[in-house]
């Protein structure tokens, strides 16, 4: 018997450690780290010095301006309500800052009312929406349908008219959507792909000029393995990304190329992110306000195997973007 009890010890101990740790590297490190800014030099735009004198931007800031997600207009494209919650939040909390000068713009293209929900759920995204910093949410109707694709052109049809009838600030427009594969798989979440990728290419033969800049970024669907492995890998994801801001890992290619003559082999994709990829991190209190927006602004979602979601999965604590077009 206490051998049983030693092993559910050792078993529970390993998550809560993983956990405990995560908070370690994504809140408390930060306090102590100089933000690297990409091109040298403090925006314009920081007045409050918010950017280089508290931890508060830190994290991700440098990811942010090199991609270009400043003073701009960011339209979050999702299914069904509950997806900005359940996938996106790390990204749009980040976009959310004050400092940023972004506006948020939330366009779900169905109320979700596969199971007869749709009129609960559309309000649950408002006030999602409202826990976002989200500035204003707009749900069409698009038929909710786990077995069924949209059709792009409708898709890149809907988003030209909406965006004329939206309140754009800067008419820099960012584009952030599931990927080819949807994170699930789910058919509504991979057509979304494709029905901006569509936009984007009726809008560079036929609208160009309209904005000022286009850009769509990509939700990458991670392996199975990665996408329920709660903190464990993006731990060591936060451990490479402070080596290489303290310059060691670029210290130690320096001292193996000088005892072997050789290059260093490049560290996977996944701890560093994909050509023309980036990564978003929660810490601590933004994973509160994750948690919070899925838990209690989607409540009619919460049933038991949901929880598993809420703390296995890696969307929950962070998201990994691409950058897929830039007109």
């Amino acid at each position: 018997m206490s051998k049983n009890r030693s092993l559910l010890s050792r078993i529970l101990l390993k998550p809560v450690f993983s956990f405990f740790f995560w908070i370690f590297l994504s809140s408390i490190v930060p306090v102590f780290l100089e933000t690297d800014f990409p091109l040298g030099n403090k925006p314009q735009y920081d007045q409050d010095r918010y950017l280089t004198s508290t931890s508060l931007y830190r994290l991700n800031s440098e990811s942010v301006l090199s991609s270009g997600l400043v003073n701009s207009d960011i339209v979050i494209v999702t299914a069904h309500p509950d997806d900005e919650s359940m996938f996106f939040t790390p990204s749009i909390i980040e976009l959310a800052k004050r400092n940023y000068n972004n506006t948020l713009h939330l366009l779900c293209l169905s109320n979700g009312n596969y199971d007869g929900l749709g009129s609960v759920r559309q309000q649950e995204i408002v006030k999602a929406a409202s826990f976002l910093q989200i500035d204003d949410v707009k749900v069409l109707d698009f038929e909710d349908d786990i077995h069924k694709k949209w059709n792009k052109n409708d898709i890149s049809n809907t988003l030209t008219e909406e965006l004329e009838h939206m309140d754009l600030k800067t008419h820099r427009i960012r584009l952030l959507t599931f990927d080819d594969r949807g994170v699930s798989g789910h058919p509504n979440h991979f057509s979304l792909f494709y029905g901006c990728k569509q936009f984007i290419k009726d809008y560079t033969s036929n609208h160009e000029g309209r904005y000022a800049s286009v850009r769509m970024f990509a939700l990458k669907s991670w392996s199975l393995p990665e996408k329920y492995s709660s903190f464990l890998w993006v731990n060591i994801q936060l451990i490479y990304k402070y080596l290489v801001q303290l310059g060691i890992t670029r210290r130690i290619e320096i001292l193996v190329n000088h005892f072997t003559n050789k290059n260093v082999i490049a560290l996977p994709e996944s701890l560093s992110g994909m050509k023309h990829s980036f990564i978003i991190y929660n810490n601590f209190n933004s994973w509160f306000v994750s948690l919070s927006t899925m838990t209690y602004a989607h409540y009619s979602q919460i049933v038991w195997f949901r929880w598993f979601w809420i703390f296995l999965s890696k969307y929950m604590n962070c998201n990994e973007l691409v950058l897929v077009a830039n007109v």
